[in-house]
């Protein structure tokens, strides 16, 4: 079963109806919002204003391009991509410019993030036969593994604050948000729940984790304090709700919304529930 749940979550993208398009947030940094969408038939990285203006392609490589971060200082991008066969991890300029590969296994390797200082990146990987989280330098060097767990761990995000990784395992049965230091100790469940609780992301003030979860039977956005306490529903929606991430200054999130059959890039005020659509998408050719 934690196969088979993995499976459909790396691919998910694939697995979303192939005539509509999806756009999927992974940030939003400096007043833009950076996403992967299939909008032009692969799925490429692009940024947008949060007004819903501006928007620019980043990727252009035919294989699928995904799960895009900013480095802290705005000056690197770090991703995973297809183009040379398997997932592996990149970093590019934000104009996509000096495309640099870091890691070179053959089993996948996805989702990275950067540590606040720009000189580690953490991220997922396939290699020991399931998902365990790594870090590895910046520049690729020195490799480790930080879970070292038969279950399924994925999906890390590195605190603003440095001190510690949040990231999403099966090990207690089902899909559950945990925390641990930098070095893989102190582990902490912060979600402890029967449904299954998964994609966190940290607010910039490292105080508050959104989060996605299908505790009321369908998934739904979530936030909660960085201990796990607080915890707030934010959308009551028609359809999938999934993915979200903090605006800088923790008053809006961003998610994608099935609600209309396209996943659209949402904004939404936690307080009030205001939202506000900032992508527009298209039926695809088939």
């Amino acid at each position: 079963m934690r196969l088979k749940l993995l499976v459909i979550f790396i691919l998910l993208p694939f697995y979303l109806p192939a005539q509509l398009s999806s756009s999927l947030p992974s940030q939003w940094m400096g007043g833009k919002i950076l996403y992967h969408s299939n909008e032009g038939g692969n799925y490429q990285i692009y940024e947008i204003d949060e007004s819903g203006e501006n928007k620019r392609q980043i990727t252009h490589s035919k294989p699928g391009n995904f799960w895009a971060r900013w480095s802290a200082d705005g000056s690197k991008i770090a991703f995973y991509s297809y183009q040379d066969g398997n997932a592996e991890i990149y970093t590019m300029n934000p104009d996509g410019t000096d495309l640099q590969r870091l890691t070179h296994h053959e089993a996948d390797d996805y989702y990275a993030d950067w540590s606040p200082d720009g000189k580690r990146i953490v991220f997922y990987s396939m290699r020991d036969g399931h998902s365990e989280v790594y870090v590895m330098n910046a520049d690729g060097s020195g490799l480790t593994n930080l879970t070292n767990n038969s279950a399924s761990d994925q999906d890390p995000r590195w605190s603003p604050a440095g001190d510690r990784i949040l990231f999403q395992s099966d090990r207690d049965g089902n899909w559950e948000l945990y925390s641990m230091k930098p070095d893989g100790t102190e582990l902490k469940n912060l979600t402890r729940h029967s449904g299954n609780d998964e994609i966190g992301n940290w607010s910039y003030e490292a105080d508050r984790i959104t989060f996605y979860s299908n505790r009321t039977g369908r998934n739904e956005i979530y936030t909660m304090n960085s201990d796990g306490s607080d915890v707030r529903q934010v959308t009551d929606r028609e359809g999938n709700n999934l993915l979200s991430v903090w605006s800088p200054d923790g008053s809006r999130l961003a998610f994608a919304s099935y609600k209309t059959g396209n996943g659209e890039i949402m904004l939404i005020d936690p307080d009030n529930g205001l939202t506000r659509q900032i992508t527009r998408g298209k039926k695809l050719k088939k």
